[in-house]
């Protein structure tokens, strides 16, 4: 019964990014690129919340297999935020520095690198946490990879976006 209190306290943590939405209306590119990065940092914060609350579940489960795969989870949640983080970081520094050179900067080069390469990882841990919802047995690990599944799906539309927006 406790279990599937958590697993509802972390499905309930993560409807509030999956209600994120893009604005596709023909606004400019400054408001869709700053739409795309505000629902990034809902995402941020969703998998600070996921992954501290791996960490509790994984250090009070008695099982070793299940405990190992929630701290994987739980350290994939954390790389994950940090990167997300480190974008956000990158695109206001872009933002600030754009008034004057309209997208021409070197910042905003790496941006356009940093989030392809972002892509790339975040797909790999999509893959990563996919191979655990295939391959588990364990009911309570598939759900909570499920919840962080959705999360990358997430990141990976926003990342996808920003991709288009800035070519």
């Amino acid at each position: 019964m406790r279990n599937f209190f958590i697993i509802l306290i972390l499905a309930s943590i993560i409807c509030i990014p999956i209600s994120a939405k893009c604005n596709d209306s023909g606004t400019s590119q400054k408001t869709n690129l700053t739409q795309y990065f505000r629902n990034l940092s809902e995402v941020e914060a969703a998998l600070k919340k996921i992954g501290a609350n791996l960490d509790k579940i994984a250090g009070s489960d008695a099982q070793p297999d299940r405990a190992y795969a929630l701290q994987d989870l739980a350290n994939l949640c954390q790389t994950s935020r940090i990167q997300v983080h480190s974008l956000n970081s990158l695109y206001s520094v872009v933002n600030i520095v754009k008034r004057e050179k309209e997208f021409q900067s070197k910042e905003t080069t790496v941006l356009k690198e940093k989030s392809g390469y972002a892509y790339n990882d975040f797909l790999r841990r999509k893959n990563f946490v996919h191979d655990i919802i295939v391959k588990a047995n364990d009911q309570k690990l598939k759900d909570l990879a499920y919840i962080l599944e959705a999360q990358l799906n997430i990141v990976l539309k926003q990342l996808k976006l920003i991709k288009k927006e800035l070519k």
